[in-house]
């Protein structure tokens, strides 16, 4: 009997520990969603909204055909130094379009647009969502994020699995903490150099939000980053790669000596 119940307890441990590192999010072969990304330094990001995978220089050619398109792919190396962390795809198998596998998300309608202007020397970024269907649709602030992709300046850093030329300085912020509470400020510090958003809190957004048909909604957002040259877009849905999300246009700005300037980025 005693020799059951250490069996059972060890066998209660390992379901415990393999839940811990299912939560902590171990980032391995398999498949991910997300749209395919290629910013204004040609690096590649399968991304996800409030989650971003890099892909590796020496295979994101393989997603060039699909850039601006929602895809799933099977992920066959990846690397992830640090857990919980962003992974680096090192070789993957285009499945086709992402599928819509979180039913309680609706997407269908609902677009993304970003821009960036300046104002006091300090950039103002806005996220526009609007519902372009014929049905209200109701949004949830955990499911909509920003990210900002950055310039590499130097060498890789160990803090960075991504081996292009550019890296998320702000990723894994939604717009709100823990499925309740509303986040309206973000910072950091990166090599040295510290970072910081913000919307304000009178402006923070609800648990979740309507928009009626042709409604949309505006987020303003203020940085105060280090000199150096930027893209910020935003994103809805698609959880943790799991499925078909919404992304915005990617919006160009640089800081030099503390002020920011709008860049304009022609196509390739």
């Amino acid at each position: 009997m005693k020799r059951r119940s250490v069996y059972i307890l060890f066998c209660t441990g390992l379901f415990l520990c393999a839940g811990a590192i299912s939560e902590a999010g171990i980032r391995g072969p398999g498949k991910y969603c997300g749209f395919a990304i290629f910013d204004r330094w040609d690096a590649c990001t399968l991304y996800s909204g409030i989650y971003v995978m890099y892909v590796s220089e020496k295979v994101k050619d393989g997603l060039r055909p699909y850039a601006g398109q929602c895809v799933q792919i099977d992920a066959k190396e990846v690397d992830q130094p640090i857990n919980p962390g962003d992974g680096l795809i090192r070789k993957f198998e285009y499945l086709g379009k992402a599928p819509e596998n979180r039913n309680w998300v609706r997407l269908e309608g609902i677009h993304l647009r970003s821009s960036v202007n300046v104002r006091e020397d300090k950039v103002l970024a806005t996220i526009i969502i609007e519902n372009d269907g014929k049905d209200a649709v109701k949004l949830f602030s955990q499911e909509l994020a920003l990210t900002l992709l950055a310039k590499r300046d130097g060498p890789r850093q160990s803090w960075s699995v991504a081996d292009g030329p550019s890296f998320a300085l702000i990723t894994r912020q939604s717009l709100e903490i823990g499925s309740s509470e509303p986040r309206w400020e973000g910072k950091g510090v990166v090599a040295g150099k510290p970072y910081s958003w913000t919307v304000g809190k009178e402006n923070a957004l609800r648990h979740d939000f309507t928009l009626g048909p042709k409604e949309s909604k505006r987020i303003d957002i203020q940085f105060d980053l280090p000199d150096g040259e930027y893209d910020f877009l935003c994103g809805y849905g698609g959880g943790v790669h799991e499925g078909k999300c919404v992304a915005s246009n990617l919006s160009a700005f640089d800081v030099k000596e503390g002020k920011g300037g709008i860049v304009q980025v022609q196509k390739r």
